[in-house]
């Protein structure tokens, strides 16, 4: 079944995959609706909303949002746990 020194699946675990695995299947079935309806501007929309979020993400990044003080993830761990949580 598993091997010898791992854990089985606990219940909240597998409750979670369960979860993740409908939100996941919705968005792509919501996905394929909205290209049978809407045709290449639903990939055309993909596309800005993938822009915008990169600007986002390098605004943020510029402010110190996102990365630690070492400038990756592991300045955050250096930090402690809260240390991105007051963005």
């Amino acid at each position: 079944m598993y091997k010898s020194g791992s854990k089985p699946i606990g219940l909240w675990s597998a409750v979670a995959l369960g979860i993740g695995s409908m939100v996941g299947a919705g968005i792509f079935a919501l996905l394929g609706e909205a290209s049978a309806i809407a045709g290449s501007r639903v990939a055309r929309s993909q596309l800005a909303q993938g822009i915008a979020g990169k600007q986002r993400y390098d605004a943020a990044d510029d402010k110190g949002q996102v990365h630690g003080a070492a400038g990756d993830c592991a300045g955050l761990a250096e930090q402690g746990e809260d240390a991105g949580a007051d963005h």
